[in-house]
C-alpha cells in the first residue's frame, strides 16, 4: 500500500512529477508504445535506469554536510560557499528544461550516455580541484546532468509501461529516490570524518555511469530534429538567475560588481520576456499565466523551492556549526527527518486523493512554519535532540506541500493546459531553491572561513518561517477552476 500511494505521488496525473512539458512531444508514437514498453520490462534496464537517477540526489543532499570542509579548505565563509549548492540547482533547472530537446535530436540512448558522461567528468573533477571557482564550474556540470538525467528516465518509467504497470515502474523509481535522500546525509558524514569532503563529489560516479548501461539496453526512439526548443530564453534565465545570485547585498548598488549583476540581470530579463513574445515554441506557455489561481500557484512553488532547498542546506550546517556536532553525528540525526518527509509524502497522497488539496497545503505550510520558528528562537533549549524533532515537525510540512501543490497547481487551469503545468510549477520551485540557498547563506556570517554565529542560524530559519507564511498566503489562491476539487 505504501508504494502504491508514494507512487501514484510521484508518477499519477493527480500529483504531478517533475517531467518537463518540453519531453512529452518526444514520447514514441501510439504504434511504438508496445515495443517501448516490452523493452522497459527488461529488469536489468530498469534497475540502471533507476540507479542512473540516484547520484544527482546524493549530489545535492549530501552537499551540507561538506560546506563547513569546504569553507575551512578554500578560506571562504557563508557568503561565497553556497555557490557549491546554487551552482548545481541553478544549473539542474536547465537540465531539466533542454531534456526533451536532446531526446529528439541524439534520441535516448545518446542522451543517457551524454548524461553519464557530463556527471562522471564533472564529479571527477569536482574531487580532484585544487580551486574554490573550479569547484563551482564541477558542480554547475554535475547539475546539469544531474537534471537532464531525472526527466529522461521518467519519460520511460511515466510513460511507455502500459497503464497496469505505472504504479510498479513509478514506485521504483520513487522509493528508491526517497531511500537515497533519507540516507544521503548520514553517508556523506561518514566519508566527511573517513575521508574528506571530497569523497562526497566521487562517490556516486560509479552509480552515475549506470546510465551507460542503461543506455546499451535502452529502446529504439525516432527523433525528431526539427523539435522547437528556445535555447536563447534557456540561456537568458540562466544568466538572469546567476546575476541574481552573485549580487553582494553588502556592498553599494554603485560598486563596480553589483553595477555588472544588476545589468547582466536587467539584460537577461529583457531577452527572456522578448523570446516569450517571439520564439515559435516559447519556454512557458503565455496561457497558463492569464489563471490568476496558477500565477498563485506559481509564487507559492517559488517560495516552498527557497523554502525546501534552503532548510534542507541549513540543517546539516547547523547541526554541525551550530550544534557542534561531527559530519557523521550531524548525518545521523538528519536520518529521522529524512524519514519524516517520506511518511509526509505518503499521507499527504492519501488524503490529497479524498479532500481538498487546500487544507493540507495549508497544513503542511504551517507545520514547516512551527519547526523553522521553533529552531529560529532554539525552543526546549536548543539541545541536539529538541532540534531534531522540530526538524521533523519541519520536514514533515514540506513533505506535505510536495504532494498538495503539485496537485493543486493542476486544478486550477483548464484541462487543455495541464501538460504545461508540471514543468512550468517545477520551473518555479528550483528559481526557488537557488534563491533560497542564496538568502540563508546572507544570514550566516561574513565573508569569512568563521562559524556562523547562534544570532546568524536563527535569522535564516526565521527566513523560512516568514518564506512559509507568505507561501501560505499564496496558496489560498489557488482556488480550484473545476467543481469537486
Amino acid at each position: 500500500m505504501f508504494l502504491a500511494r508514494l507512487a501514484s505521488c510521484h508518477g499519477g496525473m493527480r500529483c504531478t512529477t517533475v517531467l518537463p512539458s518540453l519531453v512529452l512531444p518526444c514520447l514514441p508514437r501510439a504504434s511504438d508504445r508496445n515495443t517501448v514498453a516490452h523493452r522497459s520490462s527488461d529488469r536489468l534496464f530498469v534497475a540502471a535506469l533507476v540507479a542512473g537517477t540516484l547520484p544527482g540526489i546524493f549530489s545535492y543532499v549530501a552537499v551540507g554536510i561538506a560546506v563547513p570542509g569546504i569553507a575551512r579548505d578554500f578560506g571562504i565563509g557563508p557568503q561565497t560557499v553556497h555557490w557549491v549548492a546554487s551552482a548545481y540547482i541553478a544549473a539542474m533547472m536547465g537540465g531539466m528544461l533542454i531534456a526533451g530537446a536532446l531526446l529528439a535530436r541524439i534520441g535516448l540512448r545518446g542522451s543517457l550516455r551524454a548524461a553519464a558522461v557530463v556527471f562522471g567528468l564533472a564529479s571527477l573533477w569536482a574531487a580532484t580541484t585544487d580551486g574554490f571557482w573550479p569547484l563551482v564550474a564541477a558542480r554547475f556540470l554535475m547539475g546539469l546532468a544531474g537534471g537532464l538525467g531525472q526527466p529522461l528516465a521518467l519519460v520511460v518509467m511515466y510513460e511507455a509501461w502500459p497503464a497496469h504497470e505505472r504504479g510498479k515502474a513509478t514506485a521504483l523509481s520513487g522509493v528508491a529516490g526517497a531511500a537515497v535522500a533519507t540516507l544521503s546525509p548520514s553517508l556523506a558524514g561518514v566519508l566527511v570524518d573517513a575521508l574528506s569532503w571530497r569523497a562526497i563529489f566521487a562517490a556516486p560516479i560509479p552509480l552515475a555511469l549506470a546510465f551507460l548501461l542503461a543506455a546499451h539496453y535502452a529502446p529504439v526512439r525516432a527523433r525528431e530534429p526539427d523539435h522547437s526548443f528556445d535555447f536563447i530564453g534557456l540561456i537568458a534565465i540562466h544568466a538572469a538567475l546567476l546575476a541574481l545570485l552573485s549580487l553582494d547585498l553588502r556592498q553599494p548598488f554603485a560598486s563596480p560588481a553589483t553595477f555588472a549583476a544588476l545589468a547582466v540581470l536587467g539584460a537577461s530579463s529583457g531577452v527572456l520576456l522578448w523570446r516569450q513574445r517571439s520564439a515559435r515554441a516559447p519556454l512557458f506557455d503565455p496561457a497558463l499565466y492569464r489563471h490568476p489561481a496558477y500565477v498563485a500557484a506559481s509564487v507559492c512553488a517559488l517560495l516552498y523551492g527557497a523554502l525546501l532547498f534552503g532548510l534542507s542546506y541549513l540543517l546539516p550546517i547547523h547541526f554541525q556549526l551550530g550544534l557542534g556536532l561531527s559530519a557523521t553525528a550531524a548525518g545521523l540525526w538528519l536520518i529521522a527527518p529524512g524519514v519524516a518527509v517520506v511518511t509526509a509524502i505518503h499521507f499527504a497522497g492519501q488524503l490529497t486523493d479524498r479532500l481538498s488539496f487546500r487544507p493540507i497545503l495549508a497544513a503542511g505550510l504551517a507545520l514547516a512554519a512551527v519547526g523553522t520558528g521553533a529552531l529560529a528562537i532554539g525552543a526546549l533549549a536548543g539541545t541536539v535532540l529538541a532540534a531534531t524533532a522540530w526538524a521533523i515537525v519541519a520536514r514533515s510540512g514540506t513533505g506535505m506541500v510536495f504532494c498538495a501543490l503539485n496537485t493543486g497547481a493542476t486544478r486550477v487551469v483548464p484541462e487543455s493546459l495541464l501538460p504545461q503545468v508540471p514543468g512550468a510549477t517545477n520551473f518555479f520551485r528550483i528559481l526557488g531553491g537557488g534563491l533560497g540557498v542564496k538568502a540563508v547563506s546572507l544570514f550566516m556570517g561574513p565573508a569569512q572561513p568563521t562559524a556562523p554565529s547562534a544570532g546568524g542560524f536563527s535569522g535564516a530559519f526565521l527566513l523560512m518561517t516568514l518564506l512559509a507564511g507568505i507561501a501560505l498566503l499564496a496558496a489560498w489562491q489557488m482556488r480550484p477552476l473545476r467543481s469537486g476539487e
